[in-house]
C-alpha cells in the first residue's frame, strides 16, 4: 500500500502502472460507490475508499524506492519491522478489494428484524445487523463478521423488507 497526495489516488496509480508496464505490477485506487442527493435527486458517485491510498499488487519484487518517481507519491506504508507486504487481516481486505475490481458498489440488504442479509453487492451472502442508518441518504453502517472478527462497513444499499 502506498501513500499519496489526496484527490490524487487514480493519478498516481496510473504513474505506477506506467512505471511497472509489463512487470505483473497493479495499482488501483479503491472507490465505493455511494448515494448522494443533491437538488431532490439520488444519483451514484464515486468516492475514495481509503482517501489518500493506492493499493498495489503483483507476483513481482516491488521496490518501493521505484514509487517515489511517481510524482504525488509521499511514503510507501511499512509495518514496524520495515516489511511493506501486507499480512494477515490488512492482506485478506486487500485481497477483497482486489477481487471487486477495486470497487465497492451498492448493495441490496434483506430486512429481517433486528438482522440484515446482503443480497448483491460485494458483501454478498454476508449477514449482519445494521448499526446505523441514513435513510434520507440510502446509506447504513453494517456489522458483519469478516474472517472471525466484527467489522462496521459504511455502505450504501437498496433496502428491501420481507413480506
Amino acid at each position: 500500500m502506498r501513500f499519496c497526495r489526496t484527490t490524487f489516488e487514480s493519478k498516481a496509480a496510473g504513474e505506477i502502472n506506467a512505471l511497472y508496464a509489463g512487470d505483473g505490477v497493479r495499482a488501483m485506487a479503491p472507490v465505493r460507490i455511494l448515494k448522494e442527493r443533491k437538488k431532490g435527486c439520488v444519483r451514484e458517485v464515486e468516492k475514495p475508499l481509503l482517501i489518500g491510498y493506492v493499493f498495489v499488487f503483483g507476483d513481482a519484487k516491488i521496490e518501493p524506492a521505484k514509487f517515489y518517481a511517481a510524482a504525488d507519491a509521499i511514503r510507501v506504508l511499512r509495518y514496524p519491522g520495515g516489511d511493506c507486504e501486507l499480512t494477515g487481516e490488512d492482506r485478506a481486505y486487500a485481497e477483497f478489494v482486489y477481487a471487486n475490481g477495486g470497487v465497492i458498489g451498492v448493495s441490496d440488504v434483506l430486512c429481517e428484524g433486528n438482522s440484515v442479509k446482503v443480497l448483491s453487492g460485494p458483501l454478498k451472502e454476508y449477514r449482519g445487523t445494521i448499526i446505523k442508518m441514513d435513510r434520507r441518504k440510502q446509506r447504513v453502517v453494517l456489522r458483519i463478521g469478516v474472517g472471525g472478527v466484527e467489522r462496521d462497513v459504511h455502505v450504501s444499499v437498496n433496502i428491501l423488507y420481507a413480506v
